[in-house]
């Protein structure tokens, strides 16, 4: 029954972790909690995990900069935790760095007794499901002029997942770029930066191997994904309104998101995310609010699940 549990535990968790981690999980002011994050990012809150080359995506001047960021995530009505710290250091010679750490736990999980006289739902005892993500990052950035920007990015993933009283590990690579095209600092002055982003993770699958009597494997699949996005500064009203689109091809999941910041001060963000040809679904709808102030930024998100609603609630510090 124990060897059933953890196969049955593993599964669910290989499909939350390769799949609504590593994409639907509300994040901070990019995703609008179920929007996309391929081709936003900045110091205040970087977002390598979903594009290796995010933490170059950022503007030239806060390149320099070295940012701290924590998010706490209540998942599914609380009924998950997860935990997110970040550093962004400053950029050398056009190479950026990160290191990221993410926890996810489920706790109180019930065991029930394989045989028994009588009907009983009182479990003989409880574990726990908890996992660790260890990420290092690096980019490079190239510019043209200032007319437009390549950046080409790469993650380096440890994974240690136990549940019960077995402990998985894995090892994993992902790599993204992005082209940035600046119309602004052309000659005619176009406004607003186009943007381009391609992502593949989990090169050739990621492994996490067991340590169970047969080194059962699990493996989470590799994904690709493309994302196109516009973001115009309009001066006269001190506002940035960025706007994206993007694709994951395997799953065939469409994700659109929108931002709008008032005077790098205040500004909120929306989200939705479904199925190619599927109908309009408010479930798949998630917003956020954030607020920057001097050097620190804060921000919340809300998206809903058929399971529960999660909540996200995040700090940042840069200088």
């Amino acid at each position: 029954m124990k060897r059933f549990i953890f196969l049955f535990i593993s599964i669910f968790y290989i499909f939350i972790f390769s799949t609504d981690l590593l994409s639907i999980f509300p994040t901070p002011i990019g995703e609008g909690g179920k929007g996309a994050v391929l081709t936003f990012s900045s110091t205040r809150v970087p977002l390598f995990f979903y594009n290796p080359s995010n933490s170059s995506n950022i503007f030239k001047e806060q390149r320099e900069n070295f940012s701290f960021f924590y998010e706490h995530k209540f998942l599914f009505s609380n009924i998950s935790n997860y935990n997110n710290f970040s550093i962004l250091f400053p950029e050398i010679k056009r190479v950026s760095l990160g290191v990221q750490v993410i926890n996810q736990n489920i706790d109180d999980i019930p065991i029930y007794p394989e045989y028994s006289d009588s009907i009983s739902f009182i479990p003989a005892g409880y574990f726990s499901d908890n996992s660790f993500a260890g990420i290092f990052n690096f980019s490079y950035s190239y510019s043209g002029k200032d007319f437009y920007e390549l950046n080409f990015g790469g993650n380096i993933k440890t994974i240690y997942h136990r549940i019960y009283k077995n402990v998985g590990v894995g090892f994993g690579v992902d790599l993204g770029t992005t082209f940035k095209l600046c119309f602004d600092n052309f000659k005619n002055r176009v406004p607003g930066i186009f943007a381009l982003s391609f992502v593949y993770r989990d090169i050739a699958k990621t492994r996490v191997v067991w340590d169970t009597d047969s080194n059962t494997v699990s493996l989470i699949n590799d994904r690709f994904f493309s994302a196109i996005s516009y973001e115009i500064n309009i001066q006269k009203i001190r506002s940035k309104i960025f706007s994206e689109f993007s694709f994951d091809i395997g799953s065939k999941i469409v994700s659109s998101s929108i931002i709008y910041t008032y005077s790098d001060l205040i500004g909120f963000n929306l989200g939705y995310k479904h199925i190619l040809f599927e109908s309009f679904n408010p479930q798949n709808i998630g917003f956020g609010i954030f607020l920057n102030i001097t050097k620190f930024s804060i921000y919340y998100s809300f998206t809903m699940f058929d399971i529960g609603n999660s909540n996200s609630l995040g700090i940042s510090y840069s200088f």
